[in-house]
Order: C-alpha cells, then sequence, then structure tokens
C-alpha cells in the first residue's frame, strides 16, 4: 500500500492520522508484521531530545 503526502497531510488536518514513535514502531512491527505496520502507521516520529 502507498500512501502520498497528500493523503497523510489530509489524515493529519482531520486528526485521523495514526502516529507512533520509531520505538513504538518496533514493537508494532514485532508483533504484527512490516506490511501491517505500513499500512496502519501513518507517521513515525523520530525526534530527540
Amino acid at each position: 500500500m502507498t500512501k502520498t503526502y497528500e493523503e497523510i497531510n489530509k489524515k493529519i488536518e482531520n486528526g485521523e492520522a495514526v502516529v507512533v514513535t520509531a520505538e513504538e514502531m518496533i514493537n508494532i512491527v514485532e508483533q504484527r508484521g512490516i506490511k501491517v505496520a505500513a499500512e496502519e502507521i501513518d507517521v513515525v516520529t523520530t525526534g530527540t531530545f
């Protein structure tokens, strides 16, 4: 499944985007697989402090 920036931005504007941290994404991939994770997750944050 390919998602465009336009599709993701619209989901963000509508408050419908699924956003997770990089650490959370690792767990999701381990539990559900890369294909499911890619389909369900819209944005992965990678910021550090």
